[in-house]
């Protein structure tokens, strides 16, 4: 990066100016991780806290990003999650060139809440998968999601699953039972401690956190889907 150096002195606004150029002119690219403060306190010769509030703006300018612990890195184009009747998170990743992954964090079998059961039609005795993931897009986790599926509709499920990592293919497989979204609720939140660390965010970060109810082919509810997304860097359009 070109600067002064003749300069006396930079403020925060001359290497906020001078980063955000950068990244104009592509010198850092998408998903570059910048400079450290140390490192850039030292290109400026100026203090540690002038450094962090130019790196501040860059965030709430939407420049940059932070993933805690491990710095600032230039943003990526905001991912743009549709919601639709016959869609699925991995498919829209894909339809838009990017490169999904996901991570399970456990799969195991629950007892319903109340509202489950009155959902799903239970009885006292029945009980749910619940299936814990994390998903990324291009290597930056951006989705915690919980999905809740009655146990007695597809007892071999965990097993297809754990093959294909696709709730989706995994229903099909194990029952022959194909999603319809039926409904979807969206709602602000904040990160807690667990939510931070996995989404690698900074504690009470916002969040936007959907529900979504699918059917089978006889419109009988068969998924809840929780999922909470890192409200930085996705945008989310619902059309039913």
């Amino acid at each position: 990066m070109k600067y002064n150096e003749t300069k006396a002195e930079y403020n925060y606004m001359d290497i906020y100016r001078d980063l955000s150029k950068a990244i104009e002119e592509k010198t850092y690219m998408h998903g570059t991780k910048l400079p450290s403060e140390n490192e850039l306190s030292t290109q400026y010769n100026v203090k540690r806290f002038t450094v962090r509030k130019a790196i501040q703006k860059l965030i709430m300018d939407g420049l940059v990003f932070a993933i805690r612990n491990k710095g600032c890195y230039v943003r990526f184009k905001d991912i743009n999650i549709r919601i639709r009747k016959e869609c699925s998170y991995t498919q829209s990743m894909l339809d838009k060139k990017m490169i999904p992954r996901v991570k399970l964090l456990e799969i195991k079998t629950v007892c319903p809440n109340q509202e489950q059961k009155e959902l799903f039609n239970m009885k006292d005795e029945d009980v749910l998968w619940e299936i814990y993931v994390l998903r990324y897009y291009n290597n930056i986790p951006f989705l915690i999601g919980r999905s809740y599926i009655p146990y007695n509709r597809v007892p071999s499920f965990n097993l297809h699953f754990l093959k294909s990592m696709s709730i989706h293919k995994a229903l099909w497989e194990a029952g022959r039972i194909k999603l319809t979204r039926k409904s979807s609720t969206c709602k602000t939140s904040i990160s807690d401690k667990k939510e931070s660390r996995l989404l690698s965010i900074f504690e009470n970060s916002p969040l936007l956190r959907v529900t979504n109810i699918n059917v089978d082919q006889g419109n009988n509810p068969i998924e809840q889907g929780i999922s909470t997304f890192r409200a930085d860097i996705v945008q989310i359009s619902i059309s039913l």
